[in-house]
């Protein structure tokens, strides 16, 4: 099971990469999206689903607001 986010960083304190991946996985060393201090980005991506249907985001450095809009699902 999968889902297709819109995955959108906020004002990033620092340059830094979001992986998203499932919750019961380790984070694999690839980004979903980049960022550089200050800015707003988006990106598409299909993130795969642990077996209870949750994922994590993992932030590499500093902090970040992010945005996750579900556009549509794989069961």
């Amino acid at each position: 099971r999968a889902v297709v986010v819109n995955l959108t960083g906020l004002s990033p304190s620092a340059p830094t990469f979001l992986t998203v991946f499932p919750s019961s996985l380790p984070s694999p060393l690839v980004s979903d999206l980049d960022e550089v201090s200050g800015d707003v980005r988006a990106n598409m991506a299909v993130a795969t689903l642990s077996s209870t249907g949750t994922m994590t985001i993992f932030n590499d450095t500093g902090s970040i607001d992010v945005v996750v809009d579900v556009l549509g699902w794989y069961s």
